[in-house]
């Protein structure tokens, strides 16, 4: 089971999948903070949100997966989706 976290983003022609996985807690705060900002220099059309063994999220990380929905927003324009 993985508990530290990590994330990785992989863009394919038009499509990106940011898969955050492990603990997301005060810990992982910076690592977060590198993916919003990592996303900002991407460019495709189409982002998916992939939550893969994350076992729990602590409250302090409400914000900045906040800020990195709204990243995501910002670039393309379109409604956030997501399913459950």
């Amino acid at each position: 089971r993985m508990t530290v976290f990590d994330y990785k983003i992989v863009t394919k022609n038009t499509v990106t999948v940011i898969t955050l996985s492990g603990k997301l807690n005060k810990e992982s705060l910076e690592q977060l903070e590198n993916c919003r900002k990592d996303l900002a220099q991407d460019s495709a059309s189409v982002m998916i949100l992939f939550f893969k063994d994350v076992p729990n999220v602590d409250p302090v990380v409400f914000r900045e997966l906040t800020l990195l929905q709204q990243e995501i927003r910002k670039k393309k324009g379109e409604p956030f989706r997501d399913r459950a």
